[in-house]
């Protein structure tokens, strides 16, 4: 109960964190707002959900979560929250906004997007220990390379989706064959070359 009370507690900070620093950067950007800097394409106001969730995989490694010894999601609350935050997201922004200052409606958008991103996160974790996990090669090679896969794949994934940009298939076939193809080329990458190079292995 006292492990459940204090990653409750820490799911709680992270998400007014990342709400807090979102809505910090509203005042230089939109929320659906996207830039670049010639290497990279990104969303001003969800850096602080890269850098924060980076943060928070670590608090979670050094804890423990997610295994038998540390903190699992429950399914249940976690499927009903993540439900319910992404009905009150979705109907948010789709609403006519309310007469509030912008500040106010901002805060308030800051607010649901982090609750949701969270909840959606931990839902999905515990719908897979509950439903897909399973003790296999495939599986361990897959949990073992997922730091190299989340490293690489902004470095295979951005070049690939501008092969495609200018191929006239259909948008959906773009998107499995650039998700699936960029998945695969980070885990070989990780798998061949980050977990079994000198010096690069220790990190990876």
């Amino acid at each position: 109960m006292v492990w459940a009370t204090k990653s409750w507690l820490t799911a709680r900070l992270a998400m007014a964190f990342l709400a807090v620093a979102s809505l910090a950067l509203t005042a230089h950007a939109g929320f659906d707002t996207w830039t670049h800097n010639y290497l990279l394409v990104f969303q001003p106001v969800r850096v602080p959900l890269y850098i924060g969730y980076f943060v928070l995989g670590i608090v979670a490694s050094q804890q423990r979560w997610f295994t038998a010894r540390g903190y699992q999601p429950d399914k249940a609350l976690w499927s009903a929250l993540c439900l319910a935050s992404g009905v009150l997201y979705l109907g948010w922004r789709l609403m006519p906004p309310p007469v509030y200052p912008d500040l106010v409606l901002k805060a308030v958008t800051a607010v649901l997007f982090n609750a949701f991103c969270f909840t959606s996160l931990l839902a999905s974790v515990a719908l897979f220990q509950a439903h897909v996990a399973e003790a296999s090669p495939a599986w361990a090679s897959q949990a073992r390379n997922s730091y190299g896969v989340y490293y690489l794949h902004p470095l295979v994934l951005y070049p690939l989706a501008l092969l495609f940009v200018p191929l006239h298939v259909s948008i959906y076939l773009k998107c499995g064959i650039i998700t699936l193809g960029a998945y695969l080329a980070c885990w070989a990458a990780s798998a061949l070359v980050l977990t079994r190079a000198p010096g690069l292995r220790r990190m990876f």
